[in-house]
């Protein structure tokens, strides 16, 4: 097998897996492609590649409420992790608007029959920008 075709292979079941966790073949995508575009021979830091764990956790949640469970105190811990953990980047403030733009776009991804699930993602959306006031002021 050549190397571009098991680039093409994983790139097919990387995708795959998005659709799972994000319910959306578009969103999948467009995760996909945006991974793919960062990907270098050698190991290179990316704001997709430091942002893409805490979206999905909050995808991974959303998820969950869409099946009627509360996870409104998870979502809460999540974000403040994820704050935390950026926070520490010298790009924080970049790192934190991509986070809150990848939120605020899969919310408006959702279809009209997932109204938690986008609902749950806006409230994170606000909840990471509302962070992101607060270190901007300290």
């Amino acid at each position: 097998m050549t190397a571009n075709a098991e680039n093409r292979n994983g790139s097919g079941a990387l995708e795959a897996r998005f659709a799972l966790i994000c319910g959306s073949h578009a969103v999948a995508r467009r995760v996909s492609s945006a991974l793919h575009a960062h990907r270098v021979e050698r190991m290179k830091t990316t704001i997709v590649g430091l942002i893409t764990p805490h979206f999905l956790r909050v995808i991974d949640l959303a998820n969950q409420a869409q099946t009627g469970i509360t996870v409104d105190w998870h979502l809460r811990n999540e974000v403040a992790n994820t704050v935390a953990s950026l926070a520490d980047q010298y790009n924080a403030r970049e790192l934190l608007s991509a986070y809150v733009t990848g939120l605020e776009a899969a919310a408006k991804d959702a279809g009209p029959g997932r109204k938690s699930y986008a609902a749950l993602l806006e409230t994170a959306a606000s909840l990471a920008a509302r962070e992101i006031d607060r270190l901007d002021s300290l």
